[in-house]
C-alpha cells in the first residue's frame, strides 16, 4: 500500500527537523511566507523597511537572482557543447573498422580539413561565449553585493 501525500509530507518534515531545520507550522500560504521572510530579514539586518522599499528591494534581488541563474545555465550548456566538440576533435581510433573497406573508401582530405577548421572555429566561439557569460555572472554578483551594501547603509541610518 502506498502512503498518502499527507504521510509523505509528514515524513519529509520529520526528516528535515531531524536535520536541525526549524518547522514553522503557521506558514501555510505565500502571504505567511513573505511575512515571515520580512520579519527575519529586518531582524537580521537591523532595519525597518517601508512596504515600497521592501517591494522594490525584493524585485531587484529577484531580478538579479533570476538573471544570474539564467547566465549560469547558459554557461553550463555552452561548456557542455565545447566539451563535446573537444571530444570529437580527438576521436577514439578503432582498428579494423568496418567504416573503411573496399566498398567504402576513407573520407576526402579536404572534407576532413574543412570539418576540423569548422570544429576549431566552434570551439573558439564557445570559449569566447563562456568568457562573456562568466564576466556577466561576476557583474551580477557585484550587483547583488551592491544591494547588500545598500541594506547595510539602511541599517546604519536607522
Amino acid at each position: 500500500m502506498t502512503p498518502s501525500e499527507r504521510e509523505l509530507e509528514d515524513q519529509l518534515v520529520q526528516k528535515l527537523c531531524d536535520l536541525k531545520f526549524h518547522h514553522c507550522p503557521d506558514i501555510r500560504d505565500r502571504a505567511a511566507l513573505e511575512h515571515n521572510f520580512r520579519e527575519k530579514f529586518q531582524a537580521l539586518n537591523r532595519v525597518k523597511l517601508t512596504d515600497a522599499e521592501f517591494q522594490r528591494l525584493e524585485s531587484q534581488l529577484l531580478r538579479v537572482q533570476q538573471e544570474q541563474q539564467s547566465v549560469y545555465q547558459q554557461f553550463q550548456m555552452t561548456q557542455e557543447m565545447r566539451r563535446t566538440e573537444l571530444q570529437m576533435q580527438n576521436p577514439a581510433v578503432v582498428y579494423n573498422s568496418p567504416d573503411y573497406g573496399m566498398n567504402n573508401p576513407p573520407p576526402n582530405y579536404d572534407d576532413v580539413a574543412r570539418e576540423k577548421a569548422d570544429r576549431d572555429y566552434r570551439i573558439k566561439q564557445y570559449t569566447e561565449e563562456m568568457n562573456r557569460l562568466y564576466a556577466r555572472y561576476l557583474d551580477l554578483d557585484a550587483q547583488k553585493k551592491m544591494l547588500q551594501d545598500r541594506l547595510d547603509a539602511l541599517a546604519q541610518s536607522r
